[in-house]
C-alpha cells in the first residue's frame, strides 16, 4: 500500500522530495541573508557535526545521502540560525519547487536549548537534536501528522484519552516530542530524553519516498535498552536488514521488551511499540518489516513479547512475564514466578530451564520442555503432544495426554507417557520407562546402560534398531529370565521388562 492510500502514513506525506536523492547542505555564515531570515554568527564544528549526524539518521534507513558545500548556489538544505525570545524553535521549507531558491531553507533558535559541546544540548537524544530530525523530515518532504494540507491528512486518532499515533516515539514530524505518554511522564531535561532517530512512521513513509538503504544492521546485532536518564538517553527506531538479532537489559528495575514491529495500521501499535525501562525516557521501537528475533531480560520483574518469527525470550533474574508469537519460541524460565503466555496457533513451542520443576498443566498451547544442567529436576506435560528432555540430573517425566516424545538425559529418570502413543527414550543412568495407556515405543540405544520397562504389552513397539540385530531369533537369544520377567543383554545396555515373557517380541512389536 502506497503511503498515499495508507491514512497513517498520508497524514506526513506530501508527495513532495529533494531530486536524485542527495542533498548538499549549506551552513550560512554571520550575517548572511536568505529570504527574510539573516544568520547569526558562524556554524561552530560541533553544531556542524550535531547537524550531520541528525542528518546521517536518515541516511541509515532510507536511499538519500548528505555532504557540505560552500556554495549556497549548490545546496539542496541552507540552514540559518539566530536567537529569538518570542520565536518558534525553527521552521524548515519543503522541498516544493513552487518556492524556487527558497526550498530547503531552515532556521533554528538558538535562544531556547542551545550550547557548545559540553553541555550536550545539540546531542542525540537531546531536545534541540529532536528539532534538528524533525525539521529536516520537512526539508525532506514529510509534513505534520496534525495538518491536512495538499496531500497529507490528519493522523487518525485511535486514542480518545491521549495523543495515539501523534508522538514522537511514532513520527518525529509531530508536535507531541519523545513518548509524553511514558508511564515515568517526560524528562525533566533537555538534555535527554527525546529522539535519537526518526521514528517508524517516518521511516515507511521516507523509504517510499527514496528508497530503503538495504545494508543497514546486516548481521548478527545486539540493541541495549539504556538503563538510566544521561546524555545520549533517547529513544531509537530500529531499521535492521538481516542477521540473528535481539534486544537486552542488564540492570536490576523492571523492563518492557517488545520485539513486534510496526504495522502502520490506525491501531495500538501502528506507528510502533516501545521497549523501554521503568522510570527511563529512552529506548526502541522497531520499523515496519524488521524482525528482531531475541530478547534478554535484567535482574527485574521483566515483560517480553515477541513476534512471530522464531523468538527465544530469557527474562533472566526476576519474576518474569513472557508471551510469544506465531513463531517457534523458546522461553528460558529460571524462576518459580516467570509466566509464559502463548496462544493456540502460537508455533511449537519450548520451555528450557536448568533450575525449576515445568509442568504445562497450565499451559494447553505450549508443547515441550527442554531440562538442561545437573540438578534433579521433574517435568510434566499437557494433553498435546509433547516432546520433553531430560537433563544430567535425576528426572521425573510424565507426558500425560497427547502422542509424546520423552527422553530421560544422563542420569537415573523415571519416564511415565500417561495417555497417547508415545515415544520414550532412556539414556544413560538406571531408568524406569513407563508407556501408560496407548500403543507406545521404547527406543533402547546403545548407551542406555541399564532401563526397566514396566509395562511392555502386545500393543506397543520396541525399537532395537541402534544394535544391527537382524531378526526376532537374534533378539530372543539375547533373552534371560529374571524373577521380574525378561532381560534383554545388549551392547550397552541391559533391559528389564516387567511381567514379560521373551515371546512378546515378535515382528509386530520389534522394529530393527
Amino acid at each position: 500500500m502506497s503511503a498515499a492510500d495508507n491514512p497513517v502514513l498520508s497524514s506526513i506525506y506530501t508527495g513532495l522530495a529533494v531530486e536524485g536523492g542527495h542533498v548538499a547542505v549549506y551552513f550560512a555564515h554571520d550575517g548572511e541573508t536568505f529570504d527574510f531570515v539573516t544568520n547569526q554568527g558562524e556554524w561552530t564544528a560541533y553544531e556542524q557535526a550535531q547537524v550531520m549526524s541528525a542528518l546521517a539518521t536518515y541516511s541509515s534507513f532510507a536511499n538519500v545521502t548528505f555532504s557540505i558545500t560552500d556554495d549556497a548556489t549548490e545546496a539542496e538544505f541552507k540552514l540559518t540560525k539566530s536567537a529569538s525570545e518570542f520565536g518558534s524553535l525553527g521552521f524548515m521549507n519543503l522541498p516544493d519547487p513552487d518556492l524556487g531558491d527558497d526550498q530547503g531553507l531552515a532556521w533554528f533558535n538558538t535562544f531556547f536549548d542551545w550550547g557548545g559541546p559540553g553541555s550536550g544540548l545539540l546531542d542525540p537524544g537531546a531536545y534541540t537534536f529532536t528539532i534538528f530530525l524533525h525539521e529536516f523530515g520537512h526539508g525532506l518532504g514529510l509534513d505534520h501528522p496534525f495538518d491536512a494540507t495538499g496531500l497529507s491528512t490528519q493522523i487518525p486518532a485511535i486514542d480518545p484519552d491521549g495523543d495515539g499515533l501523534d508522538q514522537g516515539i511514532y513520527t518525529v514530524m509531530t508536535y507531541n516530542d519523545g513518548w509524553p505518554e511514558n508511564p515515568a511522564g517526560g524528562p525533566d531535561s533537555a538534555a535527554y530524553g527525546w529522539n535519537l532517530t526518526p521514528s517508524p512512521i517516518d521511516i515507511a513513509v521516507l523509504q517510499q519516498m527514496y528508497g530503503a538503504n538495504p545494508t543497514t544492521g546486516a548481521g548478527r546485532n545486539t540493541y541495549t535498552l539504556p538503563g538510566s536518564d544521561e546524555p545520549g538517553t533517547g529513544y531509537a527506531a530500529i531499521w535492521d536488514t538481516g542477521g540473528l538479532d535481539m534486544i537486552v537489559h542488564s540492570g536490576s528495575r523492571a523492563a518492557t521488551i517488545d520485539l513486534r514491529m510496526a504495522s502502520l495500521k490506525a491501531a495500538e501499535g501502528g506507528g510502533g511499540f516501545v521497549s523501554y525501562v521503568d522510570g527511563v525516557h529512552g529506548g526502541f521501537t522497531i520499523a515496519n518489516g524488521v524482525v528482531i528475533e531475541n530478547a534478554i531480560g535484567g535482574s527485574g520483574d521483566d515483560t517480553l513479547i515477541g513476534n512471530t518469527a522464531d523468538n527465544r525470550l530469557n527474562g533472566g533474574a526476576g519474576s518474569d512475564a513472557m508471551a510469544g508469537g506465531q513463531g517457534d519460541d523458546i522461553y528460558i524460565v529460571d524462576r518459580v514466578g516467570d509466566t509464559v503466555s502463548e496462544g493456540r496457533g502460537g508455533g511449537n513451542d519450548t520451555i528450557r530451564t536448568s533450575r525449576i520443576d515445568i509442568s504445562l498443566a497450565d499451559q494447553p498451547h505450549v508443547e515441550n520442555i527442554s531440562l538442561f544442567g545437573r540438578r534433579h529436576l521433574d517435568a510434566e506435560g499437557n494433553e498435546a503432544d509433547n516432546v520433553i528432555e531430560g537433563n544430567r540430573g535425576d528426572n521425573v517425566i510424565f507426558g500425560h495426554g497427547g502422542d509424546d516424545y520423552l527422553y530421560g538425559g544422563l542420569s537415573f529418570d523415571g519416564i511415565d507417557g500417561g495417555s497417547g502413543n508415545d515415544t520414550l527414550i532412556g539414556s544413560l543412568g538406571p531408568d524406569t520407562l513407563t508407556g501408560g495407556a496407548g500403543r507406545d515405543t521404547f527406543v533402547i540405544t546403545e548407551d542406555d546402560g541399564r532401563a526397566t520397562i514396566t509395562d511392555f504389552t502386545a500393543r506397543d513397539m520396541l525399537d532395537l534398531s541402534a544394535f544391527g540385530l537382524e531378526d526376532v531369533a537374534s533378539v530372543t537369544a539375547l533373552a534371560e529370565t529374571d524373577r521380574a520377567g525378561t532381560v534383554l543383554q545388549l551392547d550397552g545396555a541391559r533391559v528389564l521388562f516387567i511381567d514379560v515373557a521373551a515371546s512378546l517380541f515378535t515382528e509386530d512389536t520389534l522394529i530393527l
